[in-house]
């Protein structure tokens, strides 16, 4: 390799490190001075995760993935895989190395194995491919293709993050608390009226009959209790009024009518007491299974997030192609769901700017609130301690120098092994072409980026130390922006060698 064409891959990895920075900093600058305040982030946030991004990841999978590709993609979910494996073994060194607090070892090992493998790929392959042409000639051609490939990369990420990552993270609000307080943390009071309003029903629902004969009980008493004193009036006046007795007959018949209205009240009562009772089983069980659902419903949310449902959107177009022609295929005669398509592309280009607004406005406030956190958690008795700076440093270590290393290694193993050129017969792609190299910068580029940020809102959820996570998440991507500027240049020229 020429020193000319080496200096060109350092120059692109720090430019493009460069225009994340810049970015990001006008971001904790806006914070800063208040422009963009808690609401706002939560808003921004939410625009992003639930329209942006998804819209951006639908599109791309939509109209750069063939159905041919869906042979080799296998390699992707692979990757991630066995990333997150090495993480977690590397995370778990971190701890025998360092001995941290007990209560921090989950998210030590998250920190290391999960990584940010949405906006910041996305980011960096952008403007590479925008900017450059030391990926292929064509570069800009294959920004949809990129992004389709991380879109299917982060798919079982978030799953996997949101549900088995948030299950083991309460470990260490566990160990911190113990049993009942963690409980109490993750089940919150609107929850704990719904239990018990779920026990009151199925008591209720146990004992209906039980109720219902009371009530008729109680009405039998209340007649006997009514009649008893008109039966005595009456044996007491019988000698002074027996000559009226003849009058009073419609009296009698209109008693006796009412007396049997009464009767006939009873029987229906107790007909339906029979009933409910005979139903109670029913409505406990529909109780139970209507409790069940509500509290299964977040975490299946949690599961088929926004993203991963735009992955599953996208593979329906590949897999069913009328429907992309209908979508995005303006010489399809359907014009509504051209507009549709049209209106999609649209909405997936202010991701990657307002992701690292987003980003910057996030790590400045999060510092901010370091102390106030810290605060907050000695005036409520807490017992977290900040974890060992040593500590911080292994995981610095793992995530940004160890895990790229591991994963120029892996694929490496993927070529030498003859895995990796029968991946592109799959795909029919010539080894060296544009694709290939794409596809290997990607696989390269997730075993680089910083911990995954969305580690902090799982530590709100759960009640941990999310002040000093915040602080971890700060340092590690400031960091990440001096290994990134090294890495980039090492992924590009190893391409030339795959």
């Amino acid at each position: 390799m020429e020193l000319l064409s080496l200096w060109q891959y350092v120059s692109v990895g720090v430019n493009t490190m460069l225009t994340v920075l810049i970015v990001t900093s006008i971001g904790a600058v806006l914070s800063k001075m208040g422009k963009i305040p808690a609401d706002g982030r939560k808003m921004l946030g939410y625009l992003l995760y639930t329209i942006f991004l998804p819209a951006l990841v639908f599109v791309s999978v939509a109209t750069s993935i063939e159905l041919e590709s869906l042979a080799f993609l296998w390699i992707l979910p692979l990757t991630f895989m066995i990333y997150l494996v090495v993480g977690v073994i590397l995370g778990y060194l971190v701890i025998f190395l360092l001995r941290p607090p007990k209560y921090y070892r989950s998210a030590i090992v998250i920190a290391v194995s999960v990584n940010s493998a949405g906006y910041i790929p996305l980011v960096i392959i952008h403007q590479i491919l925008v900017t450059s042409t030391v990926i292929d000639p064509n570069s800009a051609d294959l920004v949809s293709m990129a992004e389709g490939f991380i879109g299917l990369y982060i798919a079982l990420l978030h799953i996997l993050f949101w549900s088995v990552g948030k299950w083991y993270l309460t470990f260490d609000v566990q160990v911190m608390h113990g049993t009942k307080e963690l409980y109490s943390t993750l089940v919150s009071d609107d929850d704990n009226d719904a239990l018990e309003s779920v026990v009151v029903d199925a008591v209720g629902t146990a004992t209906v009959s039980e109720l219902a004969a009371i009530e008729v009980g109680e009405a039998e008493e209340e007649e006997e209790e009514g009649s008893l004193p008109a039966l005595m009036d009456g044996s007491a006046s019988s000698s002074s009024h027996s000559l009226n007795r003849s009058n009073d007959g419609s009296d009698e018949e209109l008693k006796k009518e009412k007396e049997n209205e009464n009767v006939e009240e009873i029987e229906n009562e107790q007909r339906a007491a029979g009933l409910m009772g005979d139903a109670a089983p029913l409505l406990r069980v529909s109780s139970y299974l209507q409790e069940a659902s509500r509290r299964l419903l977040p975490h299946v949310q949690l599961v088929f997030n926004p993203p991963a449902i735009a992955v599953i959107c996208g593979l329906a177009c590949v897999v069913v192609p009328p429907i992309r022609a209908m979508l995005f295929d303006s010489s399809s005669g359907v014009v509504t769901l051209v507009a549709i398509g049209q209106s999609l592309r649209l909405l997936d280009q202010p991701t990657l700017a307002c992701a690292l607004l987003l980003l910057g406005a996030s790590m400045i406030s999060r510092l901010q609130s370091v102390p106030d956190a810290a605060s907050a958690l000695e005036t409520a008795g807490s017992n977290w301690t900040p974890l060992p700076r040593r500590v911080l440093g292994g995981i610095i270590v793992a995530r940004l120098i160890i895990m790229p290393l591991v994963g120029m290694l892996y694929v490496y193993a993927l070529s030498v092994s003859g895995l990796w050129q029968w991946i592109l017969h799959q795909a029919h792609w010539e080894v060296g072409s544009g694709s290939a190299r794409l596809l290997a910068f990607i696989l390269l580029l997730e075993a680089a980026t910083p911990t995954n940020s969305n580690m902090i809102v799982q530590g709100q959820v759960l009640g941990h130390n999310t002040a000093e996570i915040s602080f971890w998440l700060f340092v590690i991507y400031c960091c990440s922006l001096v290994s990134l500027a090294f890495f980039i240049p090492v992924f590009l020229y190893a391409l030339d060698f795959i």
